[in-house]
């Protein structure tokens, strides 16, 4: 049977490419869209079995990581907009993971939203500090303070 065929394998494979590409490889790009586009639920369809979600819980946390691969380069790609269009569709307990919310705030301002992306991190932080007891890490508060100092250096600037 052709690996392909089963979107487990076609997955890792998918995911596995893009490592080895350069954000301005068009490929890459490609590649990463197809496997932001895959939900949780479209992996193992029709199958419940405790591995099949196992196999769901660990794309989940891959998705995670390749989305936030997938924003950077298509903000390098110069197409904010699409990132600000997919992070608002994201649950907002992704949000509060630091980079995907650095990179919505990057998009904001790059689509000339800067006191937007300002009440964003203001509201992340009241939700960091109320359900987890914690602020935001020292990079999201060295973007907020370039944020509201109109300091757009940073966002020329890759945040590896």
């Amino acid at each position: 049977m052709d690996a392909d065929r089963v979107d487990v394998h076609r997955l890792r494979r998918l995911a596995s490419t893009v490592r080895g590409l350069s954000d301005a490889d068009p490929a890459k790009l490609s590649a990463l869209r197809s496997l932001v586009a895959v939900s949780d639920e479209d992996l193992l369809v029709g199958l419940s079995s405790e591995w099949a979600g196992q196999v769901r819980e660990n794309w989940r946390r891959q998705r995670l990581h390749l989305l936030e691969m997938w924003a950077r380069v298509e903000i390098a790609h110069g197409n904010h907009s699409g990132v600000i269009v997919r992070m608002s569709e994201l649950p907002p307990d992704h949000l509060v993971t630091e980079p995907l919310a650095e990179i919505l705030m990057q998009a904001l301002c790059l689509d000339g939203r800067r006191v937007e992306a300002l009440r964003f991190f203001e509201s992340m932080r009241r939700r960091l500090a109320d359900e987890f007891g914690v602020e935001p890490g020292p990079q999201l508060w060295c973007l907020h303070s370039e944020l509201v100092r109109n300091d757009v250096r940073c966002l020329a600037a890759s945040r590896d």
